[in-house]
């Protein structure tokens, strides 16, 4: 048996909700009764081997629903319990979810949803035909508001600032330069 299964139980067999009512000394079955029991079709009990079953552990009654799924908002994912929560993650609060999480505590010790903004993921140009929509845009290098460059040549192996004799690869550029906007020199991938 996987369950032991006790009178007062809830189970669930073939989609139809069953309350325990006597468990066989043997531990072979266990004898369940169904709510039309008590209304008037008078189908009573069900004696079944407990791998038919699937146990209830939450439900309290005949009119429980199981719980639905926790969908974080759009544009975030659930944190994993071990997870440090920051300032900017959101927590559910009723059916609501609510800013205000308490930062710098570790998930697993709240019995509360988390969910954190999915930050978007960049990678490096991959050849001059990805690039070309950008090449009118201005850049700069990271962490610098001061000095914005222009394109002056790009092939698929370099990109060359116009003020510049000497350039450098996708991927150089990537981890060096930002767009004016601060957005990362490369391609959204999600």
């Amino acid at each position: 048996m996987g369950h032991e299964w006790k009178i007062g139980d809830w189970a669930e067999y073939k989609g139809v909700r069953y309350l325990c009512y006597n468990v066989t000394s043997d531990g072979y079955g266990v004898y369940l009764v169904t709510e039309s029991a008590y209304g008037k079709d008078g189908h009573c009990s069900l004696a079944s081997n407990d791998s038919d079953l699937k146990h209830l552990p939450d439900c309290t009654g005949w009119d429980w629903k199981p719980p639905k799924p926790i969908s974080p908002p759009p544009g975030y994912r659930l944190l994993s319990d071990g997870e440090r929560i920051e300032p900017s993650d959101l927590f559910l609060f009723g059916a609501d979810w609510e800013t205000g999480a308490q930062v710098g505590v570790f998930t697993y010790h709240l019995h509360v949803p988390h969910a954190r903004k999915i930050e978007p993921k960049y990678r490096p140009f991959a050849n001059a035909a990805e690039f070309a929509p950008h090449r009118d845009k201005w850049f700069k290098w990271k962490n610098q508001d001061r000095h914005v460059m222009r394109f002056g040549l790009y092939s698929d192996f370099v990109v060359v600032p116009a003020c510049a004799s000497v350039g450098s690869s996708f991927a150089e550029a990537f981890e060096k330069w930002t767009f004016e906007d601060g957005s990362p020199f490369g391609v959204l991938e999600s």
